[in-house]
């Protein structure tokens, strides 16, 4: 029992190794560049607009306006003739967390919201034009199948984002348990595109993922390292602009599969499984269903978990 442990273990860090690898093999992205130039422009445009508009934006919040309204607080105090600390003052906390709202919600969220559309845009364009580099041809669809697979995974990724939160929630393990899961959600954000290219079924895509979590988890390490202890809005400017790398390295991965190897395992030895999305997908299955079943809106495209 003991030696077959110790084989699997071995067996899971290899493949995370591999996966780590991967996901650092810029060579890799820096050829797709090389062969499309429209490729690079669209991954600068992409990064120009997220780290001057929402990082820029998060800047002037921290390093202009709050800064600001802390030296007319203490220039108020000065002219009172006041000798208190503004830095003590529960009025400093509010005014900045006022200040934090206001900009938020009148610029930052809106700015991001906008900024967002045009960053799926560009990634579809860049996937798209990486997968056909290699001489491949998305699978074809109907434009109905198109759009009811587009809405459903909308819904099941928002949903995947409320597990995540909720997961960093629970008390003393709840921030290493959802670090631990963005790992793999990183991994699952890079290979959708060629996967979706590819027509394989979500349900697939993630069983592929649970049992090969040791090498998704590699491959997600470097982005979440990047981003997962930041700022908000700052983390969301800096993911989206190496997510065009995680794109360009996850369709150039030995992980990429077709429909029909989409079970297969990249391990030798069979490491039990990490059912880390059947919650998500299972529940949002379900849900779907009920709404099929009392409003008669179709669901054809769900698939059974398998």
């Amino acid at each position: 029992m003991a030696d077959r442990t110790t084989i699997m273990a071995k067996a899971a860090l290899e493949s995370y190794i591999q996966g780590l690898l991967d996901a650092v093999s810029l060579h890799r992205a820096y050829s797709a560049f090389a062969k499309s130039s429209e490729i690079l422009v669209a991954t600068a445009k992409l990064m120009a607009t997220n780290l001057v508009l929402i990082l820029g934006s998060e800047l002037l919040l921290t390093r202009g306006l709050l800064p600001l309204s802390h030296a007319y607080g203490a220039w108020l105090y000065a002219a009172a003739g006041s000798s208190y600390e503004l830095s003590d003052s529960w009025l400093e906390a509010t005014v900045d967390l006022s200040i934090k709202l206001l900009y938020y919600v009148t610029w930052l969220a809106p700015i991001w919201g906008l900024v967002w559309t045009t960053n799926l845009s560009a990634y579809s364009e860049i996937a798209s034009k990486a997968y056909t580099l290699g001489g491949n041809k998305p699978v074809a669809q109907k434009i109905e199948e198109v759009a009811q697979e587009t809405m459903y995974h909308k819904i099941f990724f928002v949903v995947l984002l409320l597990q995540k939160y909720a997961v960093q929630l629970v008390p003393f393990v709840g921030r290493y348990a959802g670090f631990a899961f963005s790992l793999l959600l990183a991994s699952l954000y890079a290979f959708e595109y060629a996967w979706s290219m590819q027509g394989v079924p979500i349900s697939k895509r993630l069983s592929y993922i649970e049992h090969n979590w040791a090498y998704f988890a590699g491959f997600g390490t470097p982005t979440v390292m990047a981003t997962f202890f930041l700022p908000l809005f700052v983390s969301l400017a800096v993911y989206a602009s190496i997510f065009p790398f995680c794109i360009l390295l996850a369709t150039n991965s030995a992980a990429i599969t077709s429909a029909h190897a989409a079970h297969q395992r990249c391990l030798r030895v069979d490491v039990p499984k990490l059912p880390a999305f059947q919650p998500t997908y299972t529940g949002v299955n379900r849900v779907l269903r009920w709404v099929e079943r009392n409003f008669g809106v179709s669901a054809s495209r769900m698939r059974a978990w398998r």
